[in-house]
């Protein structure tokens, strides 16, 4: 907590103290390498890929389960425990579309953002 808290303090010394000098190098090295940063943006196309096989597995579970286990569980507690795991799927998915969403308003920023800096530097 003290480390968040001295590099937030820093930050704000740099924001108002403008005189304070930057790092050309590291600057110019970053806006080089800029591109690498949109790598990000491949992580959610892997968790759109495992949200799409969970809903599936789950469409699939009530009927596996009530045949596989007719005579091992309770049909009383199989049920209810159909109904959490679809539940559950349903916020999965909730959160998947919500994240596809931040992501299309991340990719917007990020663009922006590159698109700008380009006009003064090579990125």
């Amino acid at each position: 907590m003290k480390k968040l808290k001295n590099i937030l303090l820093n930050e704000t010394d740099r924001l108002n103290n403008p005189d304070q000098t930057v790092d050309v190098n590291k600057f110019t090295e970053m806006c080089r390498n800029y591109s690498q940063f949109g790598s990000v943006f491949e992580g959610l196309t892997k968790i759109e890929s495992v949200s799409e096989q969970i809903s599936w597995l789950v469409e699939s579970a009530e009927s596996v389960i009530l045949k596989e286990t007719d005579s091992w569980f309770d049909k009383i507690t199989v049920t209810r425990h159909m109904k959490q795991l679809k539940e559950a799927e349903k916020v999965l998915s909730k959160t998947t579309s919500e994240l596809r969403q931040l992501q299309q308003r991340y990719e917007s920023a990020y663009s922006d953002i590159g698109n700008i800096l380009n006009t003064y530097y090579d990125i």
